[in-house]
């Protein structure tokens, strides 16, 4: 298992220390920091960068799930409450746990688990990894196979997945969607703002790559890297 640091944000004193003794006798984590607000959970997440977040929901100011809408750039996340209505937003932000106060100490340990075996896969690439991936627009999720995915490009906040039959827009990091991406082999990132399938790809130069009649820039640093995945004469 991978050693896990995690910075624990609860406004209750009690819970914190609670969970803090919970976590400093799990075998491979490290509470890295507390936090009694969302405010000074942002100020922890920077400077500590965590693996995890444990996140209560209802706190004095900014809530959980306010410092989940605010920052899509998180590490994992364990979301804590006391009421259970908070489940359905909680999964929009793809919680990695969600646990109900009082929590259960059995339920909590087997949270950390799971963290620690998704922390520790992270970076493999899956020797069979699904042919789709599903897009959320408008708050519909559309499955896009991945043989019909040209290219993913930045655009601020959202990201613009760019298909053959259509273009979706979602709410997204360019993290987030290149660890998922990526982790296919036809996939790569070629720019901070873009990431293209090789197999759409007509052609490149030193600054540009076409996809099916669209310009994607080539980044100076990423341009070694697709060169070397590139079958060249």
């Amino acid at each position: 298992m991978a050693n896990v640091r995690v910075l624990v944000v609860d406004d209750s004193a009690a819970m914190r220390a609670l969970f803090c003794d919970i976590l400093d006798n799990a075998k491979g984590v490290t509470v890295c920091g507390t936090a009694k607000n969302a405010d000074e959970a942002r100020t922890q997440l920077e400077a500590l960068k965590p693996d995890v977040l444990t996140l209560d929901v209802e706190m004095p100011g900014m809530s959980g799930l306010e410092l989940l809408e605010s920052n899509r750039n998180l590490p994992r996340v364990v979301l804590v409450t006391s009421k259970e209505h908070y489940a359905a937003r909680a999964f929009e932000f793809n919680v990695a746990h969600y646990l109900v106060k009082p929590v259960d100490y059995t339920r909590f340990l087997s949270a950390v688990d799971r963290i620690q075996e998704m922390t520790s896969t992270t970076n493999e690439i899956p020797a069979n990894p699904m042919d789709y991936i599903f897009i959320k627009e408008n708050g519909v999720l559309h499955k896009v196979p991945y043989n019909e995915l040209m290219y993913v490009e930045a655009l601020g906040d959202y990201m613009k997945v760019h298909t053959k039959g259509r273009s979706f827009t979602t709410y997204s990091t360019m993290k987030n969607l290149e660890e998922k991406l990526c982790a296919h082999s036809a996939f790569i990132r070629v720019h901070r703002s873009f990431i293209i399938n090789i197999g759409f790809l007509d052609n490149i130069d030193n600054e540009a790559a076409t996809i099916k009649g669209h310009v994607v820039p080539i980044g100076s640093k990423y341009r070694l890297q697709l060169q070397q995945r590139l079958h060249i004469l």
